[in-house]
């Protein structure tokens, strides 16, 4: 239509120099182009240049955002961190020991308060405070808290060992470690974590640079770089303007040639009217060129601009 449109008058004079002047230029900007690029809209070798330069930025970015990564040894790490669970689970049994030894110490004074009830309530029945069920009940109350007081005393002073024996541990563990402090390894474990976070991030960023190349190459093949995608973007549309004018050019060749034969006119430019079958053949089955059938051109530019391979 656009060539319609701009169709000169049967009038003007038809130039031959200009139709191949057009050709040239066709074939000029679509010299070394791969029928792939040439099947692409500028628009989105822009986009997809632009794309790819985007993601490589960002990946540089994350890239040098990692820096070195802090040493750190992971099994005397683990054997640190092993050791000051052990450290808390002793604390831990010392604690439930200390409170046991206070409810068997109890037990033991309710114990001797019991035995002196007892003993009283026989002295008030007449027994003598001497006798063998009162001392009973006296030696009962006084070896009742003992009792109780000795063996919760044994179990807090084997809890105790084991806090110190693990905290001997934890402290070698430490030691062995290179470190002073917990807070001085936990800041290196926090370090290490953000360094491969930072890590992660920059492979995702490499992984998004690969796609964004293999929606390049899917759109105008191995051949360019995304570098080159404002500069082949640029050849691209001028090789749509220059396929346009070539078009425009066959369409007014062909128009003017039906005026002329129309009006029973010679025609000025040279024309073969050699009739031209469906495979680019004549019917004497001679092959046609692309001078002597300008139709031809007229399919291959039909066929470059649907994406087909000319």
């Amino acid at each position: 239509m656009v060539a319609l449109q701009h169709a000169r008058a049967p009038e003007e004079p038809f130039e031959a120099s200009e139709l191949d002047a057009a050709r040239a230029d066709v074939e000029r900007l679509a010299h070394g182009l791969p029928a792939v690029a040439m099947a692409a809209w500028p628009d989105e070798v822009r986009r997809a240049s632009r794309a790819c330069a985007l993601a490589v930025a960002a990946a540089e970015r994350r890239r040098a955002l990692v820096g070195e990564r802090s040493d750190l040894d992971e099994d005397a790490t683990a054997a640190v961190l092993d050791a000051y669970r052990a450290v808390d689970e002793a604390r831990t049994e010392r604690r439930a020991a200390v409170a046991e030894s206070h409810l068997l110490l109890a037990l033991g004074n309710a114990w001797a308060a019991l035995a002196l009830a007892a003993a009283a309530v026989a002295v008030q029945q007449g027994i003598e405070p001497m006798a063998t069920p009162v001392y009973s009940a006296v030696v009962a109350a006084a070896a009742g808290p003992a009792t109780m007081f000795a063996i919760g005393l044994t179990r807090r002073s084997f809890a105790t060992i084991k806090v110190d024996t693990a905290r001997a541990a934890w402290a070698a563990a430490l030691t062995a470690s290179g470190f002073a402090t917990m807070g001085q390894l936990h800041a290196r474990r926090i370090a290490v974590a953000a360094w491969r976070r930072r890590a992660s991030e920059a492979d995702a960023a490499d992984a998004a640079v690969d796609v964004a190349r293999a929606d390049w190459h899917r759109l105008v093949g191995e051949s360019f770089s995304p570098i080159e995608g404002p500069l082949l973007a640029f050849r691209l549309a001028s090789l749509r303007t220059a396929q346009l004018r070539l078009l425009h050019l066959l369409l007014a060749s062909r128009t003017e040639a039906f005026c002329h034969v129309e009006r029973g006119e010679e025609r000025n430019v040279p024309h073969d009217k050699t009739e031209v079958g469906s495979a680019g053949n004549d019917k004497a089955g001679r092959p046609v060129s692309v001078d002597e059938a300008p139709s031809f051109w007229l399919m291959r530019l039909g066929r470059r601009f649907s994406g087909r391979p000319g």
